[in-house]
């Protein structure tokens, strides 16, 4: 028993799950863990008897766990005298109760009054501005939710979960930060009505709990608000940690589990932008700040792992990356099998992944009692996580018979025969070739031929030479072009442009060379030299612009006038039209190209 004991121990993350956890979800996993005897059984009653005295005023509880506890430290030779006795102070108890239905004065006396509740909801009026016209204050309206917390530190989850509903519909609307905290109550008390069923109740419940799946309601609406509300950044992060911690109560209640956790991880909301569906990829958050968490993500992974799809290289860089932080059997499957292509340490992950659910509270407890039993739990596991091995096998192998493959790799496994693989083998058949009615795969066979199977064309050795060949003559033909396209511009270029429109002899042709590109770090060191650009040569365009200019006459003299009047420009006419004509038509035609 001790070395069972040890080695259960090691596959708990109680410890690091309790600090994100509500106190009064801690009792039945500290009792599941007690009755597992993954502890020791006194260590586990102290630590229970300690946080009941502290957190609750659960007295018949404390009552129970001080003599279990008791008798516990007899029975292993201690000190009983060092076992501190429950403090009960029940007239206390009943002062804070009937403190808290004074408070509620107003309140309390219209939720008794049938005829005044009917008319306000048959106006609309049935809130927090209703009850106010009625005569009720704030305060006293702020004292149910008081009211509830009171009815959840005693154990009295239901009347609590009454009390919250009640204060959600009538209490501060939506931009009140006690509304906030409701819902987070709704939850909380959701929860431990599913940790314990059999709730002791005391009255009829106030009003309805939100429809037969109270706690599905609960996490909805919360996590539609958690990914909605502006807060922080450590804020938001802080709450989405919260939120994961406690989600796994409510989907590890449900038979599909696995199905909801994969959904919560790897599922893509509509949000209105962008930058929130970042704030939403819960794998993210996961791997920040709550790597433990990945064992629940691998083992929702392995079941649903044909809708992974693109993420699934996104997922093994995840675990990869948090391998030193956190590595598990389930997580090392994922590593070893499609990282580090090791089979038979996929195997040995795959065998003590048994372990692990027989050591987590929610897949050895509440997935166990939503599935029938925990060896149906681990069952499911163990197939699925068998059929990807199986999978990466064929993928590495030619031929593989059934006979050698399970007595390699599957021995240990009695569920799996032939016939499990040949209808492994099918499976994987139908999905590659997308029609269930056709097979390449002969099922009467004791082996399995991998290319026909993955539709892979096998080359022989020489085949791969005459490939490659061909591939290298194909690129030294493209080289080839290139090299002559390169050629025949370059002697285009030092050709000159005679043919462009009597253009050659304007312009020096400068030939084609290579430019040293001065930002490139790799010819900082070489010297460069800068060139001016080409000059034109035309010389008819040089005579033309060239204008004899007189030489200037003494102002305000009549020669002077005389010579103004004879350089003064001439207008626009006939004559200034032949004048321009008679100027060339090189000079025109250089000046305006």
């Amino acid at each position: 028993m001790a070395a069972n004991v040890v080695d259960l121990a090691k596959y708990d993350i109680t410890r690091k799950m309790a600090p994100f956890l509500d106190p009064h979800f801690m009792f039945p996993i500290l009792k599941w863990l007690r009755e597992r005897n993954i502890y020791s059984e006194a260590e586990v009653l102290a630590a229970e008897y300690d946080l009941a005295s502290n957190t609750s005023t659960m007295f018949t509880y404390l009552q129970e766990l001080h003599k279990h506890l008791v008798d516990t430290v007899k029975a292993t030779g201690g000190d009983v005298s060092k076992v501190p006795s429950p403090d009960f102070n029940t007239s206390a108890l009943e002062a804070e109760f009937k403190q808290h239905m004074d408070a509620g004065g107003k309140v309390w006396e219209l939720l008794g009054d049938k005829a005044v509740i009917d008319k306000l909801r048959e106006a609309g009026k049935f809130t927090l501005e209703g009850l106010v016209e009625e005569g009720a204050t704030e305060e006293e309206i702020e004292s149910i939710f008081d009211l509830a917390r009171f009815y959840h530190k005693g154990g009295l989850y239901k009347q609590a979960l009454e009390c919250v509903v009640l204060f959600r519909k009538v209490g501060p609307r939506f931009d009140s930060y006690r509304y906030f905290s409701t819902m987070w109550a709704q939850l909380a008390e959701c929860i431990c009505m599913i940790l314990n069923p059999d709730t002791p109740s005391t009255k009829k419940p106030l009003s309805s709990a939100g429809g037969s799946e109270p706690s599905d309601f609960a996490f909805r609406v919360l996590r539609d608000t958690v990914e909605k509300r502006t807060m922080l950044g450590v804020q938001e992060v802080e709450h989405r940690r919260w939120l994961l911690h406690w989600a796994l109560f409510v989907i590890f209640s449900r038979p599909r589990a696995h199905d909801e956790l994969f959904d919560l991880f790897f599922s893509q909301r509509e949000a209105r932008s962008e930058q929130r569906t970042r704030k939403n990829d819960y794998l993210a958050i996961t791997q920040a700040v709550s790597p433990w968490l990945l064992r629940y993500v691998a083992y929702a992974t392995v079941l649903n792992f044909q809708n992974l799809g693109k993420r699934q290289r996104q997922f093994i860089n995840v675990l990869k990356a948090e391998k030193a932080t956190y590595s598990g059997p389930m997580t090392q499957l994922f590593v070893s099998l499609f990282s580090e292509c090791d089979i038979e340490g996929s195997i040995a992950a795959i065998r003590e992944s048994a372990d692990v659910i027989r050591a987590d509270f929610f897949l050895g407890n509440l997935a166990a009692k939503a599935r029938g039993s925990v060896d149906d739990v681990i069952n499911d596991f163990q197939s699925a996580a068998l059929k990807l091995v199986f999978h990466e096998i064929l993928k590495l192998h030619q031929e593989v018979p059934y006979e050698q493959a399970i007595s390699k790799y599957f021995s240990e496994f009695p569920s799996v025969d032939a016939n499990t693989l040949r209808g492994w083998v099918a499976e994987l058949d139908r999905a590659t070739s997308g029609n269930s009615k056709s097979s390449v795969v002969d099922e009467t066979k004791e082996s399995v031929h991998c290319h026909q199977l993955f539709n892979v064309q096998i080359t022989t050795i020489h085949q791969r030479i005459d490939q490659q060949t061909n591939e290298l003559k194909s690129m030294a033909n493209k080289l080839r072009n290139r090299l002559n396209e390169d050629r025949a511009f370059e002697r285009d270029m030092n050709s000159g442009a005679a043919g462009r429109g009597g253009r050659g002899d304007d312009f020096e042709r400068v030939p084609f060379k290579n430019q040293v590109n001065s930002r490139d770090p790799r010819n900082q060191d070489k010297e460069i030299q800068p060139q001016a650009p080409p000059k034109p040569q035309n010389s008819r365009w040089q005579q033309d612009e060239k204008v004899a200019e007189p030489a200037p006459q003494p102002a305000g003299s009549a020669d002077d006038q005389n010579w103004q009047r004879s350089t003064k420009k001439p207008q626009n006419n006939a004559d200034s039209g032949s004048w321009e004509r008679g100027k060339g038509e090189g000079a025109a035609q250089s000046k305006w190209r």
